[in-house]
């Protein structure tokens, strides 16, 4: 009975420690009628943190049952963000976390962002420990370079360099938890 009662014990603490990644897609980045990325894979577990960067339009995230439908979910409790701008000094963010393996697809459903714009996307939800072939951002991109009028020849150089994540960049990061639950059963021998 004691070693049941510390099987459990250890393993919803080692269920509650696990760590995903956290993927970023901007709205209506450069104030365009898109998500970038629009397409990538992730892993059960793992969340997407959609960001409002846009500074005219508004843009919302709305959960779909099929690619580029523009319509609502039937599921229940199907993912849906309010409505923003990201005209504000920290811009808007809703989380998705991801719990179901298969296709997740969403869309603006702001005027006819989806049907003419086709401002959609899609996530490809694979299960714990297998590796995207598709990544998606870990983080945001850094803003576009700007330019600036050279101080003698009147020639524009660049202020700042673009920041574009690629698949090297990222990170899984995989916690000391999830290594040690392969353990639980050494240890329920153990006790």
């Amino acid at each position: 009975m004691v070693k049941f009662f510390l099987a459990v014990v250890l393993t919803a603490f080692l269920a509650t420690n696990v760590n995903g990644v956290n993927y970023t897609v901007q709205v209506g980045v450069d104030d365009t009628l898109a998500f970038s990325p629009d397409r990538f894979d992730a892993n059960v577990g793992d969340s997407v943190v959609f960001y409002w960067v846009s500074q005219k339009a508004k843009h919302s995230v709305i959960e779909a049952d099929r690619e580029a439908t523009c319509m609502k979910s039937n599921k229940p409790l199907a993912f849906k963000s309010e409505t923003y701008t990201g005209y504000m000094e920290a811009p808007p963010k809703a989380v998705w976390q991801l719990d179901t393996v298969g296709p997740l697809y969403y869309y603006c459903d702001v005027g006819t962002h989806c049907s003419e714009a086709s401002m959609y996307g899609v996530i490809k939800v694979l299960e714990v420990g297998e590796t995207p072939q598709v990544p998606g951002y870990t983080k945001l991109p850094a803003p576009k370079p700007t330019t600036t009028a050279g101080a003698k020849t009147g020639k524009k150089t660049k202020a700042a360099a673009a920041d574009e994540p690629s698949s090297a960049n990222v990170d899984k990061q995989v916690s000391f938890a999830v290594m040690c639950s392969a353990l639980i059963p050494l240890a329920v021998n153990l006790i």
